[in-house]
């Protein structure tokens, strides 16, 4: 992980950052946020390529990652990424064709694998809009994560970003909670929504390393009821509780003093 203390700011107006369990990663601006998110990443990347041969990253393929992956294939700090030996895993799906803007596998498609040299077939989908889609991903994992040694055999790094609604990935508030020891499971949207096909909260608690991105306005609700003395269990983000790994949170200044003041 990335050298020095995890906070090193208290906002201006005083207010401390929120009590979020975990670790918490504050920094002055959105920018310091992903600076910091990325080189615990290229840390953990190389440190289990060195440990297992390969590393295994999760990412939701969201509109707000983009800057993150984005410059984690431009900035010189990380251009010795060990791409060639990463497998590259998307946590959701929408149900849509490729064509769809809300496709998030097309979205990841064309930030990472036309820019980083990664192998294509070590960039899987997820085929949400078929219905042996999950099955076959959850195929997958199984297939690739059980080269490893028991105890090994699991996801090295998610990365995640925090919704209005608390939610991660392809989990809202309200979804339930998918069947023991499921991988991926189907779940219904609202109105006019897409399905989504996602990675189970438990799947995604038994990574080595959770981190959550929460750096602007539209996750402050869901900041305030994430903390005391609000925490609301019913948010999906308030089901992470990695298993034997770290679960860090990636904000920054006004994150911190708008959740304080909630």
């Amino acid at each position: 992980m990335a050298d020095g203390p995890p906070i090193e700011l208290v906002p201006e107006d005083g207010v401390p950052p929120p009590a979020l369990p975990g670790t918490l990663v504050a920094r002055d601006d959105a920018d310091m946020a992903i600076d910091a998110l990325l080189a615990d990443l290229f840390i953990h990347a190389r440190n289990c390529v060195r440990a297992f041969g390969d590393f295994h990253l999760a990412v939701s393929g969201v509109e707000r990652l983009e800057p993150v992956l984005r410059r984690l294939l431009y900035d010189l700090n990380f251009r010795d990424f060990p791409w060639a030996r990463t497998r590259v895993w998307p946590t959701d799906e929408a149900c849509v064709p490729e064509g769809d803007p809300r496709n998030r596998f097309a979205r990841l498609r064309d930030i990472i694998l036309e820019h980083s040299g990664i192998p294509a077939e070590q960039m899987h989908r997820l085929h949400a809009c078929d219905p042996a889609g999950p099955a076959r991903y959850e195929a997958e994992l199984r297939q690739h994560l059980g080269w490893r040694e028991k105890g090994h055999d699991r996801l090295d790094f998610v990365m995640l970003d925090l919704r209005e609604d608390g939610g991660i990935a392809g989990l809202s508030r309200g979804g339930g909670r998918a069947a023991t020891g499921a991988l991926v499971e189907r779940r219904p949207a609202g109105p006019g929504e897409p399905d989504v096909v996602t990675m189970s909260l438990s799947f995604m608690n038994a990574a080595r390393v959770v981190a959550v991105l929460a750096t602007d306005g539209a996750c402050r609700p869901a900041l305030a009821r994430l903390a005391p003395p609000l925490r609301d269990a019913a948010l999906p983000a308030a089901g992470l509780t990695p298993l034997a790994g770290e679960l860090r949170w990636y904000l920054d200044r006004e994150a911190c003093a708008a959740a304080g003041r909630a």
